[in-house]
């Protein structure tokens, strides 16, 4: 990225696991990083599979949730994790710029900034 667009990180919040009967739910550590273009958030979400996984946007709320995959032979003794995390969008994100990928485990959200909310350069004529 060029410059002045370097991706800023900002302060995590702790993370909140409740125990339920059928699952354990968890909230996801997520880093979040911002520049004059876009934030960016990355989510740990280990096995969970892109079919098992939702992420919404209906502004100004943003909310992921995801179940891990536990196998068959492990059923009875492990609970699976259900991951669910809301976070508030600001109004500067333009909702068809938004784009999610998950590899490994890690699910990265990209949010665009609308153009009218984007820093621009003015050129200087010579007169």
């Amino acid at each position: 990225m060029s410059k002045g667009t370097s991706l800023k990180k900002q302060e995590p919040k702790a993370q909140q696991i409740t125990q339920a009967d059928t699952h354990v739910q968890i909230e996801p550590r997520v880093d979040i990083f911002e520049n004059d273009n876009e934030i960016l958030l990355v989510a740990d979400m280990p096995g969970v599979e892109p079919s098992a996984l939702d992420v919404r946007l209906d502004t100004p709320q943003l909310t992921i949730q995801g179940r891990q995959s536990v196998p068959a032979t492990e059923q009875a003794s492990l609970s699976p994790l259900f991951f669910e995390r809301s976070f508030r969008v600001p109004p500067s994100i333009d909702a068809n710029g938004v784009k999610a990928e998950l590899k490994k485990g890690v699910l990265k959200i990209r949010l665009e900034k609308s153009e009218k909310v984007r820093p621009k350069k003015i050129q200087v004529r010579a007169i």
